[in-house]
């Protein structure tokens, strides 16, 4: 099966096969559906860098090391709790060169050293960083075991621990997912980058021991390179923030200090919501949205429309389908929401097609194999 790697910006295109035709090559997964959403917020989301501001390695209210800044743990707790995805009471947050960063090193953090590497796993089908990440950076104390299912079949025979890479909802097919392998050496990831109302409803707000978000995923600044774990246990956590401090000293102050205001934009614009009680229906178009500042309306309001127009094409193709996703309620919009995934699983119909990624690219469409 390939993956249409687009983020959903597709439009209708002209083809005897009724496919689709992209907008552009999006194959790094750029989130660009936000780009009007900030231009129509750009006064508030704005951020001025003085030369002098923040010149050394660590932060001036530490007296201890630490790798964020106070006013950005303010913000990203602030949007955990309306939002109400994420338990963050009680829990520590480091942050990192974006979710990419803190994958590898959240495993470091978790791998026991006791002389058996343990296996690092992740349920097909899985982001492909999982795999990369973990062969390119393994050491001793870890190494990549392939997929979760077949470790679970395996798992009597197998000495040592399991790290697994929970992605829920998945990328790339969008599904809700729950840890595989379970036992007292069984240690889970959840990549929890996904879990924000424009992609997915928000049944129950997550209490894992880690959970890894990105910026990228909640306001489109993928260059920016920021990511958080929210982490229960202070041994993990001490460890995980050794290992960044080991590799970058401290994640960049001037990204902070960006990420710090552009969450503060969507807060405040969804604490004054709150506080006025006021609930702003779904099904009104995304530059009213954008106008009150509610980005989460935004974004899903643009996705779902892409996902309908998808579906709507694909649905009399004879020879490719997409993944089935249900509605569902979500806690955060108070209603119930229909698929409005960051990506489309595209799968061929036809079992002659064994290239399913050759034939969508003869007909215009830029994909990424599957696995």
């Amino acid at each position: 099966m390939p993956i249409v790697t687009t983020f959903v910006d597709v439009i209708c295109g002209k083809h005897e096969m009724g496919l689709i035709r992209t907008l552009g090559p999006f194959q790094t997964g750029d989130p660009f559906l936000f780009g009007p959403f900030w231009k129509q917020n750009a006064e508030e989301s704005t951020v001025v860098i003085p030369g002098w501001y923040r010149i050394g390695y660590q932060l001036l209210e530490s007296s201890g090391y630490r790798s964020l800044t106070p006013a950005l743990e303010k913000e990203i707790r602030t949007l955990h709790s309306l939002v109400g995805n994420a338990v963050t009471e009680n829990k520590y947050i480091v942050v990192g060169v974006g979710s990419m960063q803190l994958l590898n090193a959240a495993v470091a953090a978790l791998a026991p050293n006791n002389g058996t590497p343990a296996s690092v796993i992740s349920a097909v089908p899985y982001y492909s960083a999982y795999r990369s990440q973990t062969e390119r950076f393994a050491t001793s104390h870890y190494a990549w075991a392939g997929d979760a299912y077949i470790y679970a079949e395996q798992q009597s025979t197998v000495n040592g621990s399991s790290i697994e890479f929970v992605n829920t909802p998945n990328n790339p097919d969008g599904a809700i997912r729950d840890a595989v392998v379970n036992g007292s050496n069984a240690f889970v990831i959840y990549d929890l980058a996904y879990y924000w109302p424009h992609f997915t409803a928000i049944t129950a707000a997550r209490d894992d021991d880690v959970m890894l978000f990105t910026l990228s995923k909640v306001t489109g600044h993928a260059g920016s390179r920021l990511g958080w774990a929210i982490v229960k246990d202070y041994s993990v956590y001490s460890r995980l923030l050794k290992h960044v401090a080991s590799l970058v000293i401290i994640t960049s102050h001037e990204t902070q200090l960006r990420a710090t205001q552009l969450l503060r934009t969507i807060n405040k614009a969804y604490s004054k919501q709150l506080i006025a009680k006021e609930k702003v229906p779904l099904g009104l178009p995304p530059t009213y949205y954008a106008s009150k500042g509610l980005s989460f309306h935004y974004a899903y309001a643009t996705l779902r429309h892409r996902w309908k127009r998808l579906n709507q094409t694909l649905e009399t193709s004879q020879w490719l389908g997409l993944q089935l996703l249900d509605p569902s309620y979500c806690n955060f919009f108070k209603e119930v929401t229909g698929p409005s995934p960051a990506y489309a699983w595209v799968h061929c119909k036809e079992d002659s097609d064994e290239d399913c990624e050759t034939l969508l690219f003869q007909a215009g469409i830029i994909a990424r194999a599957g696995l």
